[in-house]
């Protein structure tokens, strides 16, 4: 798959999940890692279109890869349930950190 095509499969997939016009506006390839090919996707979207995030990690992993098969729901869950959480801290959000856990 090329980073064009990948582009526009995001965007569709946006579009449609959200109901509105939402375009990648930078897609960039992290040059780490083996088991996953990770992006960093930047978005647009028409005004009215609310985006649950501008900037998002898109991971995938190669149905022959190492790991294979590949799911990164329990990593997902996990994730969510630590935004839902009292922690505050930069590893649980993502930000700078405010408070130790």
């Amino acid at each position: 798959m090329t980073e064009q095509s990948l582009e526009a499969r995001v965007s569709a997939y946006l579009s449609n999940r959200l109901g509105g016009d939402v375009r990648v506006d930078t897609l960039r390839r992290f040059p780490v890692g083996f088991s996953w090919a990770t992006f960093g996707v930047d978005l647009v979207a028409d005004p009215g279109v609310a985006l649950p995030a501008c900037s998002l990690i898109l991971r995938m992993g190669a149905d022959d890869g190492l790991y294979a098969p590949y799911s990164s729901k329990r990593q997902f869950q996990v994730l969510a349930a630590l935004e839902r959480s009292q922690c505050r801290h930069r590893a649980c959000t993502g930000t700078a950190m405010t408070a130790a856990c």
